[in-house]
């Protein structure tokens, strides 16, 4: 994860370099100006120590089981498909309680991954003597922060054939669209966004590029300004991140 990206690009996660941090963790991704995207694979027991950035974060898991507490006393859990966003600042720490692969937002994006590879909060890993506190209490205190679900978020229409479930954060929002095969979709935002085909396959095309296929496990990163058309080739299902315009880092 050792440069930010300036020009669209469709990936695969699959096909980006692993970096493994430790025997417990290693992470992928891509940094562009306003966003940093990335997919951790934990494995069942890791820590992650007490931390905090000034990075508004997303999280999503993808499989598995994931706890995180909180200074402000709260502790939550989230399992397959369950998402929370944690505020800039905010310290938080956590522990994979299942083997797990999850998707993480950051904006702005992670200028400290770039310029150094030892968050020590990733790379220490286990420690031994190390004990967590009875998870028996998932939330303590008033809670402030929540976990996600996105079919118990509501729903807006978009249009013919396109609905669209979404979070939005301070510094980023987090959605996830439905389309019917047919279904149109042409927007140019005035911020960097990402868009990720999780079901289904679409037909894009950014700016001046000619058109492409997109299937499920493919990934679109947009710079700002860029105008983005998509079709639904089929039923469709797809998350999209945007950053806001105060996340720019380099601006």
């Amino acid at each position: 994860m050792g440069y930010i990206l300036d020009r669209p690009l469709a990936f695969r996660w699959e096909e980006l370099p692993l970096e493994v941090l430790s025997d417990w963790v290693a992470r992928r991704g891509v940094h562009g100006r306003w966003l940093t995207l990335a997919q951790f694979v934990m494995k069942d027991g890791y820590i992650v120590d007490r931390h905090s950035h000034p990075n508004e974060q997303i999280t999503l898991v993808l499989r598995g089981a994931l706890r995180l507490d909180f200074e402000t006393g709260e502790s939550h859990v989230l399992h397959d498909g369950e998402f929370i966003v944690v505020p800039p600042g905010l310290v938080h720490w956590g522990v994979v309680l299942a083997d797990t692969v999850d998707f993480d937002a950051f904006a702005p994006p992670r200028m400290d991954w770039l310029e150094s590879s030892g968050e020590t909060y990733y790379t220490t890993g286990n420690r031994e003597g190390r004990t967590l506190d009875s998870p028996s209490d998932l939330v303590s205190g008033d809670a402030t922060l929540r976990v996600y679900a996105w079919e118990h978020l509501p729903v807006e229409e978009l249009g013919s054939g396109i609905e669209r479930r979404s979070v939005r954060g301070q510094n980023e929002s987090f959605s996830r669209y439905v389309f019917a095969p047919g279904a149109l979709y042409e927007r140019e935002a005035g911020a960097e966004r990402a868009i990720w085909v999780t079901e289904g396959a679409i037909r894009y095309s950014i700016g001046a590029e000619a058109q492409a296929t997109a299937q499920a496990g493919q990934c679109l990163f947009i710079p700002p300004h860029v105008p983005l058309r998509l079709e639904a080739l089929e039923a469709t299902v797809c998350l999209e991140v945007v950053a806001h315009p105060m996340a720019c880092a380099s601006c």
